[in-house]
C-alpha cells in the first residue's frame, strides 16, 4: 500500500467509485396560478413606481413570472422551440 493510499484510508477514503447524486430539477412545476399571482403583484408594484428604470425592471420580473406559469403548464417559453420541434 502506498503512503498516499495509507493516509487516505486513515481518513475514511477508499478506491471505490461512489455515484454522485443528481440535483433535483427546480420546482417550477408549482401551480401556474401562483406564478400568475406573482406577475400581477409585480405589475401592481410597477404601476406605483415613478422611476422608469425600476418600473421597467418590475415589468420584466412580471414577464418572467408569466413565462414560469407557462412552463409549469407545459408550454415552451416564448421564442424557444419545444424539444419535439427541434
Amino acid at each position: 500500500m502506498s503512503v498516499y493510499k495509507y493516509c487516505m484510508a486513515g481518513r475514511g477514503y477508499t478506491d471505490e467509485v461512489v455515484p454522485v447524486p443528481v440535483a433535483a430539477a427546480p420546482a417550477i412545476a408549482a401551480a401556474p396560478t401562483g406564478w400568475r399571482a406573482r406577475a400581477a403583484e409585480a405589475r401592481a408594484v410597477a404601476a406605483q413606481l415613478q422611476d422608469p428604470v425600476t418600473k421597467q425592471m418590475m415589468a420584466r420580473i412580471a414577464d418572467s413570472y408569466d413565462r414560469l406559469a407557462g412552463q409549469s403548464e407545459g408550454r415552451p417559453a416564448p421564442g424557444r422551440k419545444s424539444a419535439a420541434a427541434r
